[in-house]
């Protein structure tokens, strides 16, 4: 879907589950994700939330329990407000 809105994005998040367990929003070169429980390398239901900002020594991680904190970085994502990668403890991801 192309420049999903809030109630979109919500909606999509809301749909994960152990068989549709990831989403991926893309912004140019930039990208979060997330993924749910253990196909993702988390505990289940637990969400493993990434972000990649250019390069691979631009990729982190955070595993949340939270699936609305998921829901508002992926919208602070899709409107450009970086301000979504605030409180979390971020892990950079080794290749």
């Amino acid at each position: 879907m192309e420049n999903p809105d809030a109630a979109q994005i919500e909606a999509v998040l809301g749909r994960l589950s152990p068989k549709n367990w990831f989403v991926v929003l893309e912004r140019g070169d930039h990208y979060v994700q997330v993924g749910l429980g253990e196909r993702a390398a988390t505990r289940s239901p637990w969400l493993a939330l990434e972000h990649r900002s250019g390069g691979p020594d631009r990729h982190f991680r955070v595993e949340v329990a939270d699936r609305a904190r998921i829901v508002q970085a992926f919208i602070g994502f899709a409107d450009g407000d970086d301000s979504w990668q605030q409180g979390f403890d971020w892990r950079r991801v080794e290749y």
